[in-house]
């Protein structure tokens, strides 16, 4: 079983419809915001906020046929996920099962060399 007290909190990702007010409020706190980047997979843009030693994505949908733009006429604007760097992904997975978390969808993700399933 998978220690969930030694899971660290990679980032937390949330879906706006613009990045105009996130993004000024940010600056007006003085953290910085990349610019909007493209990420084809999820037919989206995407801005980091370097809220170091954590990262807050935030997520703008580019096509209303994405995950990220049904999410959002869905749900409207919000957290989306949290991502936690783990030890081992199907002991963890197991752990939030049995803590009664669910996940939408049973979706399986590749972000860099690691494979996340949902």
């Amino acid at each position: 079983m998978s220690d969930v007290s030694k899971w660290l909190l990679h980032h937390v990702a949330a879906v706006v419809e613009d990045f105009g007010a996130p993004r000024r409020f940010f600056a007006a706190l003085g953290i910085a915001t990349t610019q909007p980047e493209p990420n084809a997979q999820w037919k989206a843009e995407v801005v980091e906020v370097d809220c170091a030693p954590v990262s807050l994505c935030l997520w703008r949908p580019v096509s209303k046929e994405s995950l990220m733009a049904r999410w959002l006429k869905k749900r409207g604007p919000g957290l989306h996920h949290v991502m936690f760097d783990v030890d081992g992904l199907p002991s963890a997975l197991q752990a939030l099962k049995e803590r009664g978390i669910g996940f939408l969808g049973g979706m399986e993700h590749r972000f860099g060399d690691n494979l996340h399933k949902g």
